[in-house]
This record gives C-alpha cells, structure tokens and sequence, in this order.
C-alpha cells in the first residue's frame, strides 16, 4: 500500500507534465503558422527550417532600446508586457525542436541539410563546354554554379558565359536558397503577446506580436539585421 501511494503522486506528476508539453507544443505550432509568412515568400511551396530554436537573443542596449520604445509609444505598444519576456526568458532556457511540430510548409532540417543554393554566396566553377551532363548535375547539386567555356574564349565571351550561368542560377526556386531560422517563441504570462526572432538568409528581425480579434498581429519589430 505503501508503494502504491508514492507511485500514484508520481503517475499523476508525468501525466500533468507530458499535458503540458503537448499544450505547448499547439500553442506553438498554431502561433508559427500563423506568422511565418512574416518573413518566407508566400509564392513559395515549401521552406528550409533550422530545427532548433533557441531564445531570442539580445543584449543590454537592446533590452534598453526595447523599453524605451515602449515607454514612449502612445499606441497599443505600450501595453506590451516587457517585464514578462525578460522574466521568462531568464527562468526557461529550453530549445524548441521545429521537427515534432506540425509547421505548415516547412522543410525542418539541421544546419548541414539546408537548400542546395545560397542566396547570398556564389561559387562558379569554370568546365569545357562539352562536359558530362552528370557532372554539370553533380555541381549544381552541391550549390556550385558551373560555367561552360569553350578553348581560345575572349574575355568578353568568358563574361557571356557567367551571365548566362548565373542567369541560370537565379531561375532556380526561391525554396532552394532560402534558409530560415526561428528563435522559441516567448508567450506573455496572459499568453495575449509573442516575442520571436525570425531570421532568413540575409535578413532578420525581433517582433512582438499580440493576440486581437482572434488573430496574431504583428505589433512591434526591432533589432533588425540586413547582410
């Protein structure tokens, strides 16, 4: 009898707790696909998701240059519970893995899985024109731009021929060079507000987001970053 009554608190314990996770887990799958056309291109099919999400980072100035842009709003951003997200962030340092999540879209994959191309980077590689197709595929697989050149080519030929490389480069879809990433969402204690950090490859933000009319709307970005 005895074992029972230490068995029976630890049961309702683990039950309370995986409640919990799964609560969170929809808390955060329905706020991200609710938001994530913030930042991905709503042409696309599909997106490269960094599968870890970390707090969102910031330092003393930023901290500082948050509050005072809420202290001085004369808007609804000055209801924005500042307090909550510095506390919450301070008590709960856990990761997010994108990958258990039900996210609209999104392609969650680790840093060495992203797409096949860069946005930002290009890498040309010169071949003889008459190179295998397998080889010429090998290439732009790995993100390489090859470049086709004939013998006795003239600069201005060579030039040409870039062009039309990275002509072809560019066509490539806009799914295989972006590579996005999304901090854990920080919930206000009323769960009414959202602090996230989302990120692409060559540009980012901090946003709070608050919770009107049924619907997430973005209230405030901040500390954005532009490559």
């Amino acid at each position: 009898m005895n074992l029972a009554k230490k068995i029976i608190p630890i049961l309702i314990l683990v039950v309370f707790l995986n409640q919990s996770a799964k609560a969170q887990d929809t808390l955060f799958t329905k706020f991200v696909n609710s938001v994530y056309n913030e930042v991905v291109d709503t042409n696309s099919t599909y997106y490269y998701l960094l599968n870890i999400g970390k707090n969102p980072q910031f330092d003393t100035y930023d901290l500082i240059d948050l509050k005072a842009i809420i202290d001085n709003s004369k808007n609804e951003t000055r209801d924005i519970p500042f307090q909550d997200f510095i506390d919450l962030i301070k008590a709960d340092t856990t990761k997010v893995n994108w990958c258990k999540l039900n996210l609209e879209k999104a392609k969650c994959v680790d840093k060495d899985h992203g797409p096949k191309y860069s946005y930002m980077l290009r890498v040309l590689n010169y071949i003889p024109y008459n190179s295998k197709d397998s080889i010429i595929l090998d290439l732009e697989n790995k993100g390489i731009i090859p470049v086709l050149l004939k013998p006795g080519m003239s600069k201005k030929q060579m030039k040409a021929q870039e062009k039309l490389a990275l002509a072809k480069y560019q066509s490539k879809p806009i799914d295989e060079k972006q590579f996005y990433s999304f901090s854990k969402p920080i919930f206000s204690k009323n769960n009414k507000y959202v602090l996230i950090e989302l990120n692409k490859s060559e540009s980012g933000c901090l946003f709070i987001f608050k919770f009107s009319a049924g619907k997430w709307k973005r209230l405030l970005e901040f500390r954005c970053w532009k490559a």
